[in-house]
């Protein structure tokens, strides 16, 4: 059983999830494309742009990062206590080989950083190297992926809910609410879990 099938209890839910989790794979492969096709690659063990840096993310992103948390480490829900503290991203991690602790599920923006380009105020597209990659590069051209392209497919509803949020705190939020939708179908195909049901005692 998927987590998609966990949320049935919710088809929206679902149906965000699966559609975030498509995109994902569709950028990913054009990011990777381009990458390869004009050599461009991030320094070994960098992660630079997540050491001091937390992107805001739209609500549809942090559900499914959430939802990955909550099928792929649990445990991980550990570090939203602390996110008053941190300075950087929780899910950053030195020792992790991506330096990201969700590195499957981590938003648009960490994975389009480095691999995609702007347009410019005449509408060109424009590509310029990471301040911290060894080969520096400088592209234009219509074959150059777009991040604010990307970005519009990420975000399904314009809504005053929806506005995007800083990361830890916009997947906390996903978290607490994908499991409380777990914990009532819980409940719901097995009521001796309900503490207020006196029938299955």
């Amino acid at each position: 059983m998927n987590i998609i099938d966990l949320l049935d209890i919710s088809a929206k839910t679902g149906e965000e999830i699966s559609l975030i989790h498509d995109l994902y794979i569709s950028i990913d492969n054009r990011m990777r494309h381009f990458a390869a096709e004009y050599g461009i690659k991030c320094p070994a063990g960098c992660g630079k742009c997540c050491e001091k840096y937390e992107p805001e993310i739209s609500q549809s992103e942090a559900v499914f990062a959430a939802a990955w948390i909550i099928k792929n480490n649990p445990s991980l829900s550990s570090l939203f206590p602390a996110i008053p503290e941190r300075k950087n991203c929780i899910f950053y991690n030195r020792d992790n080989p991506e330096h990201c602790m969700i590195y499957e599920a981590r938003p648009l923006l960490c994975r389009a950083f480095a691999f995609s380009g702007l347009q410019d105020k005449h509408g060109k597209r424009r590509y310029k190297s990471c301040t911290f990659m060894e080969e520096k590069k400088e592209l234009a051209g219509d074959f150059i992926p777009l991040m604010t392209r990307e970005g519009t497919r990420i975000i399904f509803e314009s809504t005053e809910s929806d506005k995007p949020a800083p990361l830890s705190v916009a997947i906390e939020k996903a978290w607490q609410k994908l499991s409380f939708i777990l914990l009532i179908a819980s409940i719901e195909n097995n009521p001796g879990l309900n503490p207020l049901n006196t029938s299955a005692s």
